[in-house]
């Protein structure tokens, strides 16, 4: 297997790990009030649009060149680093409130 098909495997691993952990803060937030039931929507909304991104630039990936993967696979790693930090932040204000 070569480094950019572990690569792509590795991230679709992440993904589906990061999507069911959307889906288990989504399902905690019917047992909050409105209001804060809102603004966790609103967080998932935007952490969705980040899975989006990195779906797409997964999809890119997959079908680059070989040589043009490893500059791509710099601004995947960049995206993944701030869909990390967005998810920590999320459970955190949703283990906090």
């Amino acid at each position: 297997m070569s480094e950019r098909e572990i690569f792509v495997e590795k991230l679709k691993a992440q993904l589906d790990e990061w999507n069911a952990e959307v889906d288990r803060l989504e399902s905690k937030t019917e047992m909050i009030d409105a209001q804060q039931r809102a603004r966790y929507r609103a967080a998932m909304q935007e952490i969705k649009g980040k899975v989006q991104q990195i779906e797409n630039k997964l999809t890119v990936i997959k079908n680059s060149s070989t040589d043009a993967w490893q500059d791509l696979k710099t601004g995947v790693e960049s995206a993944w680093q701030e869909f990390e930090a967005s998810i920590k932040q999320a459970k955190n204000r949703f283990t906090s409130e």
